[in-house]
Formats: structure tokens, C-alpha cells, sequence
């Protein structure tokens, strides 16, 4: 049983180890040049377009948390009036 063991825990070869992490920096590089060349070709907004759609946004983000809300409310006083628990 103990040659069993032996066996099966063999070492991985440190030949195979410094072939994949070379190419793993390699690829890493390659990935970071093309992000970096596709962002030079991105149209970034100007500043009072970023400050408008910020603002767009933000209303949008009230209005729906508004709305979510309300709906809560509405289903807390049903189930309220439902169920009796409460008060």
C-alpha cells in the first residue's frame, strides 16, 4: 500500500512548470497591449455629456427606488390586512 501511495504522488516535472509560466506572462503582456489599443479608440465623452447622463441616471435611479417602495409598501399593508399580525 505505501508503494501505491508513493507512486501516485508523483512530482510534476520543473520543466513543464517553467514552459507555462513564461507563457502565461507572454499572454498576460499580449492581453494588456490590446486592451490598451482598444481603449485609444474609444470616443470618451466630453464633461457636461458625462454630467448629464450622471444626472439622467440618478433620477432614473430614484424614481425606480421610488416606485420599488411604494410596491413594498403596498404588499406589507396587504399582507398586514391579510394575515391580522400586525396590530
Amino acid at each position: 500500500m505505501v508503494k501505491t501511495l508513493r507512486k501516485a504522488s508523483k512530482k510534476v516535472p520543473s520543466r513543464a512548470l517553467s514552459r507555462t509560466f513564461p507563457q502565461f506572462f507572454s499572454k498576460t503582456g499580449i492581453f494588456l497591449r490590446e486592451v490598451s489599443a482598444e481603449l485609444k479608440k474609444v470616443s470618451w465623452p466630453d464633461r457636461e455629456t458625462l454630467i448629464s447622463y450622471t444626472i439622467v441616471v440618478l433620477i432614473a435611479v430614484l424614481i425606480i427606488g421610488a416606485y420599488i417602495g411604494l410596491v413594498d409598501l403596498i404588499f406589507l399593508k396587504l399582507v398586514d390586512l391579510l394575515t391580522g399580525l400586525r396590530g
